[in-house]
């Protein structure tokens, strides 16, 4: 390993990142391509646009950074024990967003140095991040579409780096494996959102509660989501790989939430600052009557 690789990896570990993986920024091929398309067309994305913007840049890194050569990939665990389950785990800290891209801009400043160009993408850039990771030898992806590891099953954060720097295909907390048989994330999701051919996110509880205007929810949406306030975690609890990940080691995504019973999601207003929560409460428009969930 060269010593370039050394010091990110060093940098992220510092940072409290559980894995990298560095691979190759190549295009993916036809078969990645058609799957998603196949999925865009059965009207699987529930009218979020922006998995139908800029879709033939998601398979070819280049498109985000022109000479990209190599990709860094980091994952982050993000479990820990307790929390409302009326909101999805990963809703209730601090926003990963900003946690990753101050723990992977501190990893990857030698990159600058060494003369290169990057780019961060944190679940913001039209790429196929869970691609990249699978490639990148951080985990393989699973029944319920999101990376697996045998360490802590689903509960991941994943940020990617391009760079037009070429590095050594490498990493550290390198693993991977399969679902085999199992199909207990299937069978764990209430309103059967998740199938063989992947996720149908018109049917997907975190859909309905997260993206969709609660005004335009019918009564079975609205029956569907039950008493959740935020998201849905059911195919993560389902994942065996996932009964016995530890808690995280990154401070900022320590904190739960804990509401009263009869908790409201307009509840949610008052502790959504610096949350993934807060998103729902963004526009003005949506702050007066009918916010979007």
């Amino acid at each position: 390993m060269a010593h370039l690789e050394e010091e990110i990896f060093s940098l992220a570990r510092e940072a409290g990142v559980d894995a990298v993986g560095i691979c190759s920024a190549t295009p993916f091929g036809s078969i990645e391509k058609m799957r998603f398309k196949t999925w865009l067309e059965g009207g699987n994305n529930a009218g979020m646009s922006w998995f139908e913007r800029e879709s033939d840049k998601r398979f070819i890194p280049a498109a985000l950074l022109e000479g990209a050569k190599s990709a860094i990939v980091f994952r982050i665990n993000f479990f820990r024990k307790g929390g409302d389950p009326r909101i999805a785990l990963y809703a209730q800290s601090e926003d990963y967003h900003e946690v990753l891209k101050r723990k992977i801009t501190k990893a990857i400043s030698p990159l600058e140095e060494a003369g290169g160009k990057q780019r961060i993408c944190v679940d913001t850039s039209p790429i196929a991040e869970k691609l990249l990771a699978f490639r990148a030898g951080l985990g393989w992806i699973g029944r319920n579409t999101l990376i697996i590891t045998k360490q802590n099953g689903p509960w991941s954060f994943l940020g990617v780096v391009l760079t037009t720097l070429e590095l050594e295909h490498c990493g550290y907390g390198l693993e991977n494996g399969s679902c085999g048989k199992c199909r207990k994330c299937i069978d764990s999701c209430p309103t059967g959102a998740l199938g063989d051919s992947g996720l149908d996110a018109r049917k997907c509880i975190s859909y309905l509660s997260i993206e969709k205007r609660r005004d335009r929810l019918s009564p079975d949406e609205l029956s569907q989501i039950g008493n959740r306030l935020f998201g849905c975690d059911e195919c993560l609890r389902a994942c065996p790989f996932g009964k016995t990940a530890p808690n995280t080691k990154a401070e900022e995504f320590l904190t739960t939430i804990i509401l009263p019973k009869d908790a409201t999601f307009e509840s949610l207003k008052n502790i959504s600052d610096g949350t993934p929560i807060s998103r729902a409460f963004r526009f003005t428009k949506r702050r007066k009557g009918n916010p979007k969930a």
